[in-house]
């Protein structure tokens, strides 16, 4: 066929060339028609290559599939073969994956996420999917918080900017607070991969990572490891499969196959092997050598962005814009007319509690690491983000999924999505799950404990304890605690994780006695005293700030139950810091 064109194209520049060039006659009619017809004939020829090309890649494909001796058996992974999002056959090897072992928590990881147009977990988000992209490209970056920004509004993503190297890894995944084991994980960064996935504490039932197809499948190599350098376009890169076979043996999983295209290899945890995975678990079985040339698209374009089933979570919420001293300026989206108190504050106002919010502004500075529990729509987060050093850690923790859907819209407006980790969780005595009591006019006012004189709408959230987040975030040492009544619950178990850093933090907690039981205010009184903490009573209906005994929180307390105090709750600022107390001394007078 193609020759038939070539002869007849032949001709046709022939009559041309005859008829007009060599007579160096202007351009006729007849050399005109000779011109579009030679253009058509190029047009038919390269429409034909292209379908040839084409035929030849879906034929390769079927050969190498079907002609495969291991493909016989139903239980190997080469013979899948889909795409929505990924590259290459990831979509469809991860789906047959989760088909055979059974969905987990449906969590993800995926490190060097690229700008989410294209990636291994684009797909799980559309299937309603959790988890963190890990990507250090500014552009990526940019590209995949407006593209997937209903999906982090839903509490669904998080999108850390960062160069991913060993030393930084866990401290990152940390930051989403995904918990120790996940569904899945997939590592690309190409150059340092497997180092990466050794130095990775996290783990998975399943996991991707990219292999070199350049280094035979026999061959255990690795590029040195060298956290600055990247890859520059050659076959030195990355590790070998038996490399990354090796280091997943390591971690308790089997390397249970390869895409056809020779790039990803795949790893199932152990324990759910079984039968349903085609062996040996080994490089020499599974490996499939390169062939890039077969990543080229076809058929529909992908979809673009927005994801189709996203949805505006945010049409019923309204803009407010914060106006606070010390702060730039910045949008901020509250609770729709239903929320009768912090969001109408906000609303009209532009900032809450004016005097805390100074001390905060304030102490906030001082700060190597924030933690806000009972964070509500992310209020002082917001705030720390815009005024603290890039490399201070926030932490939201808020147990409301509408709360923490706004906390992440907020991080968005404030360009800090990336800086304000938010977890949904209630802090608690005991890891696990409880009851969170909501309230239908004061969106502030949801509370893990029942109120005897009201009815209220229940909901089951997840249970976390101060003292596991400490550990979990080494530098915080600022706390913010404003918890409805919970706070004794919060504190009290985390005595000792308190006490080992009681010279460095500095707490600021509500102290709310129509809710507190007498022996719940006394322990919480003493446990400040017993930590060595200075206390100071940020007086909100005065304006002022006052140094204050143990024993005058106490007779507080005794009054507001008598009926005898008008000021029915305040915050306490605790501290042993020098520096904070000074602070407080001479901003303040207190």
């Amino acid at each position: 066929m193609l020759k038939r064109y070539a002869r007849r194209l032949l001709n046709v520049m022939r009559g041309a060339v005859t008829n007009d060039t060599v007579a160096g006659r202007p351009s006729s009619p007849s050399s005109v028609n000779c011109g579009r017809e030679i253009t058509e004939h190029l047009g038919a020829i390269r429409h034909d290559q292209w379908l040839v090309k084409e035929a030849q890649g879906l034929l390769t494909e079927e050969a190498l599939i079907f002609l495969d001796p291991r493909s016989r058996d139903v239980r190997f992974l080469g013979r899948t073969a889909a795409k929505m999002f990924s590259q290459n056959y990831e979509d469809a090897v991860i789906a047959e994956i989760f088909a055979r072992i059974g969905e987990g928590d449906r969590r993800f990881i995926e490190i060097g996420s690229g700008d989410g147009s294209e990636n291994t977990t684009r797909f799980l988000s559309m299937l309603g999917w959790s988890g963190v992209w890990l990507e250090g490209d500014p552009a990526n970056i940019r590209t995949a918080r407006e593209g997937m920004a209903s999906v982090i509004a839903e509490g669904r993503l998080h999108i850390i900017e960062a160069m991913v190297d060993t030393m930084n890894v866990n401290d990152l995944v940390g930051q989403a607070a995904l918990g120790s084991e996940v569904d899945f994980i997939s590592i690309d960064i190409d150059q340092n991969t497997s180092h990466i996935w050794r130095a990775l504490s996290a783990v998975a039932r399943v996991v991707c990572v990219e292999y070199n197809a350049a280094l035979p499948p026999s061959v255990a190599y690795e590029v040195p490891y060298d956290a600055k350098k990247i890859w520059d376009q050659s076959n030195h890169y990355g590790a070998s499969l038996k490399a990354l076979e090796r280091i997943g043996a390591e971690k308790g999983m089997s390397l249970v196959g390869c895409d056809l295209h020779g790039v990803n290899a795949f790893f199932v945890r152990n324990d759910l092997v079984g039968d349903k995975f085609l062996a040996p678990f080994t490089a020499e079985q599974h490996f499939q050598p390169a062939r890039f040339s077969l990543s080229r698209p076809r058929g529909h374009a992908r979809p673009g962005w927005p994801l189709p089933e996203a949805k505006d979570l945010l049409k019923a919420t309204r803009q407010a814009r914060l106006k606070i001293d010390g702060v730039p300026e910045q949008p901020f989206r509250v609770h729709g007319p239903q929320d009768l108190y912090i969001s109408e504050c906000l609303l009209s106002t532009g900032q809450m509690e004016p005097l805390e919010t100074a001390i905060f502004v304030k102490l906030s500075k001082l700060s190597a690491g924030f933690l806000d529990i009972g964070a509500n729509i992310g209020y002082y987060c917001v705030i720390a983000a815009r005024i603290c050093p890039p490399n201070i850690p926030i932490i939201a923790i808020e147990p409301n999924p509408d709360n923490a859907a706004l906390i992440r819209a907020n991080a968005r407006l404030a360009d800090a999505v990336h800086r304000i980790v938010t977890l949904e969780a209630a802090v608690s005595d005991h890891i696990g799950r409880t009851d969170l009591y909501l309230s239908s006019t004061n969106f502030g006012d949801h509370r893990v404990f029942a109120d005897p004189q009201e009815k209220r709408n229940t909901t089951s959230v997840e249970t976390t304890t101060l003292a596991r987040l400490l550990e979990q975030y080494s530098s915080v040492d600022f706390i913010k605690i404003d918890t409805q009544g919970a706070e004794p619950i919060v504190l009290l178990p985390a005595r000792e994780s308190l006490r080992a850093r009681r010279d460095r933090i500095i707490v600021i907690l509500e102290f709310w006695p129509h809710v507190l039981e007498a022996q719940q205010a006394i322990d919480l009184v003493d446990l400040l005293v017993d930590l060595g903490l200075t206390l100071f009573d940020i007086d909100e209906d005065q304006s002022k700030v006052t140094r204050k005994s143990p024993e005058a929180f106490k007779a507080y307390y005794r009054a507001c139950k008598a009926g005898s105090e008008a000021r029915p709750f305040t915050n306490i600022l605790a501290t042993s810091r020098a520096d904070a107390i000074e602070l407080m001394a001479s901003a303040f007078g207190a």
